[in-house]
């Protein structure tokens, strides 16, 4: 399935609100974070599409494993953008909590009724380029060419795919800022709704000159390799299972502090000198949530990881060992021994 936005819209909808540059950030941060954390945790609303990119049927708050990272992730996220955030402790709540800040948000410009309602029908999909059309077309002016010119260019670049299937959603930036045209995201559900997108990217024209070169167009995407093998699989008929398991399941993280990331990036090199494997946790672990974020990798499909070391205050940690029935070394000690000692 492929789905497909256009990233100079949701620009041109929030100019035409008239709001404050600080404020029109708030919305487009709000926005953003509505359109990305609400097709996990809210279920399809009568008549209404799940959002761009939602696996089928709901999701339970209580009971996602994702939940408690993600609510972690949401409370930074808000703090942020305002310092009046309610108490919440579940994901049910969290949405509450963000949708509470984009509505006073909105509230404070004096943003009709109908124009908040449009706004975040930007997050939504339909099979329907028209219908998705008419929800956006009430919050541009008359004379803006914005809205024609991003149909004209999807169904210009669609034009020779009708056989797919296709779903269309306007406002989708895929939790970037620098697309300016064409969006698109490829599933196949197949796979799963945790691990079914397998491609995705866009056109970015600006991105070329900010970095200094050129000012050219450009476009590119990015491909999921496991995930394409996995549905080649299945469509050659193989009942294969996704399992992103690395050779060696150790997975590095690293605090908020910069010197606890040099330290992770430094066993890393030495690891991979010994000619082992070991992934490193893009994003810092905060102090304050360790648990859930152990959780949440606890619960990943295929449990991908079994070691978890983290640098924090200047030393290493075993934070923890996922059991799955085979010895394992219960120090930090004996498991740096095995990474970086290998026998040839």
């Amino acid at each position: 399935m492929l789905r497909v936005g256009h990233a100079a819209l949701r620009p041109r909808v929030l100019d035409a609100l008239g709001l404050t540059p600080e404020r029109r950030d708030r919305v487009d941060r709000l926005l953003d974070l509505l359109s990305r954390h609400r097709i996990v945790f809210e279920p399809p609303r009568t008549g209404v599409d799940r959002p761009s990119n939602a696996p089928e049927g709901p999701r339970d708050p209580a009971t996602h494993p994702d939940a408690p990272y993600v609510v972690g992730e949401l409370r930074r996220a808000l703090l942020r953008l305002t310092p009046d955030v309610p108490e919440f402790d579940d994901a049910a709540g969290a949405l509450v909590a963000l949708e509470r800040a984009f509505s006073q948000e909105l509230d404070a410009a004096n943003v009709k009724d109908t124009h908040r309602e449009a706004l975040l029908g930007l997050t939504w999909s339909a099979a329907s380029l028209s219908e998705l059309a008419d929800t956006v077309r009430p919050l541009l002016p008359d004379a803006d060419t914005a809205l024609p010119e991003a149909l004209g260019h999807i169904d210009d670049c669609l034009s020779d795919l009708e056989p797919l299937v296709l779903r269309f959603s306007l406002g989708m930036v895929r939790g970037l800022g620098y697309y300016t045209g064409i969006t698109f995201e490829v599933d196949v559900p197949a796979l799963g709704p945790d691990v079914c997108q397998v491609a995705g990217g866009g056109r970015y024209d600006n991105v070329v000159a900010a970095l200094g070169g050129p000012s050219i167009p450009a476009a590119g995407f990015a491909l999921g390799l496991e995930r394409l093998l996995a549905a080649l699989h299945l469509m050659q008929g193989d009942a294969l299972h996704l399992q992103l398991t690395p050779p060696e399941p150790l997975l590095l993280c690293f605090s908020e502090d910069p010197g606890d990331r040099e330290m992770i990036a430094t066993l890393a090199h030495q690891i991979k000198a010994e000619g082992a494997c070991a992934a490193i946790h893009p994003e810092p672990v905060p102090k304050d949530n360790h648990a859930a974020f152990l959780q949440a990798l606890e619960a990943l499909p295929g449990a991908p990881y079994r070691y978890v070391i983290l640098a924090e205050g200047g030393a290493l940690h075993l934070a923890s060992i996922f059991e799955d029935g085979a010895p394992a070394p219960t120090d930090l000690e004996t498991l740096l021994l095995m990474f970086t000692q290998r026998e040839p």
